[in-house]
């Protein structure tokens, strides 16, 4: 293989040395296979990945990890240049790799990448990391948000409406003026270098808009916070295990292991006593209208 391996990168995106040295490993040996898929990166990335994954998750974690790293050295990296995309915005959006990584090896015990269709969206120039959050190229589908039909009527963006779906990477705290300030630069990057999307707002499915969460959350989080930048936020009738995801690191528990779970945090406990309590965890589907910004680069 001519290309070498993309160590600065690595750097650049705070990866992990056990997971930078599998990269370099798979890199090396399974150069044939990176290859066919970086001769036409978009088309294959997905289908050899995930088929490499179905065969031996560890092995299909490496593979997708040296390929997602090849893939942003050389092809999104050039796709950034060619629009005149901010270097420091690749950057960003390119750490994402090191969150999945992280998330990897929680969920799946193995290095490397597992969540192949995610990455592919970063790697393709359909999500950007601008500021603490994500924001995406997306439509508003209250079908699969299970939007209640009486809620449909009453929203400020219709349905199958341009958007920029927003995401919260998991990195650190979510505090409230930067989070307003990422709105802000979201609305400056997209009119700076994508004019032609015409979009009506963001939109945000996400346990993190919960109206449960107010039962049992401070008053002055930063979740609730973040939940109040939207506009418009219904209740969904998608219920979830974020709770027990974000807080304790486990997908599932029983009631008698429920009352076992720590309780080191003011959130853990309140959050427990909830759950306790049979207290259940949806989702809420958030809307924000664009604001008037100076429309100038980030």
């Amino acid at each position: 293989m001519q290309i070498a391996f993309p160590a600065t990168l690595c750097a650049q995106i705070g990866l992990p040395d056990a997971a930078r040295r599998c990269a370099y490993e798979a890199f090396y040996t399974r150069n044939a296979e990176i290859e066919r898929i970086l001769s036409d990166p978009e088309r294959r990335f997905v289908p050899v990945c995930m088929c490499a994954l179905r065969r031996d998750r560890g092995a299909g974690a490496a593979l997708s990890l040296a390929a997602a790293l090849v893939i942003a050295d050389v092809h999104t990296r050039r796709l950034y240049a060619e629009k005149g995309l901010p270097q420091q915005v690749f950057v960003n959006t390119m750490r994402d790799i090191s969150v999945w990584v992280h998330d990897a090896a929680w969920a799946y015990r193995v290095t490397g990448l597992c969540n192949v269709p995610w990455i592919a969206h970063i790697l393709f120039l359909e999500i950007f990391w601008i500021g603490r959050l994500e924001f995406e190229f997306s439509k508003t589908n209250f079908a699969a948000a299970r939007l209640p039909l009486a809620a449909r009527r009453r929203v400020p963006i219709p349905d199958k409406t341009a958007v920029l779906n927003v995401h919260i990477p998991a990195d650190g705290k979510l505090l409230p003026k930067a989070v307003e300030d990422a709105f802000s630069a979201a609305e400056r990057f997209f009119a700076a270098y994508f004019p032609q999307y015409k979009y009506a707002g963001f939109v945000c499915d996400s346990w993190l808009l919960d109206e449960n969460n107010r039962r049992f959350m401070r008053k002055k989080s930063n979740i609730l916070h973040f939940a109040d930048a939207f506009d418009h936020v219904v209740q969904t009738r998608r219920s979830n295990h974020e709770l027990l995801r974000r807080l304790w690191g486990v997908k599932h528990v029983s009631r008698q292991k429920l009352r076992t779970l720590p309780e080191e945090t003011s959130l853990q406990a309140a959050a427990k006593a909830y759950l306790c309590a049979r207290g259940r965890s949806f989702n809420g589907y958030g809307m924000r209208l664009r604001r008037e910004t100076e429309q100038s680069p980030v």
